[in-house]
């Protein structure tokens, strides 16, 4: 079988059972799935070295709009299984260059990465999403999320996979090139612990 038509059957695997999921952007759980799903089908060993985080930034935004962006502003799982397998083939040619490594490796760093960094910048904003309308992030909302993407990379870290946590790192660069000047009006940090990779220059 070749590469195109492996990463085919890789999406087909993930999408015959995506993970239960009840309230916000199921693309959260379901971009991690994909990396998980195409890691196992593909065989691939990610590499450990991490690349310059504008490097990162860079394939986050690759992911963002090879794979997520929709004129329908669907989300994965309500979109056919044959064109979320054409936009994995799409985003493993575009981010081919971006990272140093394999185009397997490539691909599947990036949807770690990606999980990471969306889960991070998602609390960081003001307001979330509810049915038929928003409302305030809580306090305690952010810690609950927090503590559920620390518990991802930390799951992630212990057998050697280091890329959802390099996605959390990703977030404060990649959230001050989107906002610039709106930085400090729109992005709420101060609550984040001090250790996180967050932080990390």
């Amino acid at each position: 079988m070749s590469e195109i038509g492996k990463l085919r059957q890789a999406v087909e695997i993930a999408a015959k059972g995506w993970p239960p999921f009840h309230d916000g952007d199921s693309n959260l759980v379901d971009v991690y799935w994909l990396a998980q799903k195409i890691r196992e089908v593909l065989g691939v060993v990610l590499p450990s070295e991490l690349p310059p985080k504008n490097e990162g930034v860079l394939a986050f935004e690759c992911v963002e709009a090879n794979l997520l962006s929709d004129p329908q502003n669907r989300v994965l799982r309500d979109i056919s299984v044959a064109d979320v397998g054409q936009r994995i083939v799409n985003l493993a040619g575009a981010v081919k260059g971006m990272l140093p490594f394999s185009g397997d490796q490539n691909l599947v760093v990036s949807l770690y990465a990606w999980h990471g960094c969306s889960h991070m910048g998602k609390l960081l904003r003001c307001v979330h999403n509810i049915p038929g309308g928003q409302a305030l992030y809580t306090p305690q909302m952010r810690r609950d999320g927090y503590e559920h993407i620390r518990g991802d990379w930390e799951r992630e870290k212990a057998p050697g996979n280091p890329w959802v946590r390099y996605g959390v790192s990703l977030t404060r660069p990649m959230e001050r090139g989107r906002k610039k000047q709106d930085f400090e009006f729109e992005v709420h940090e101060n609550w984040i612990p001090k250790d996180s990779p967050y932080w990390e220059p």
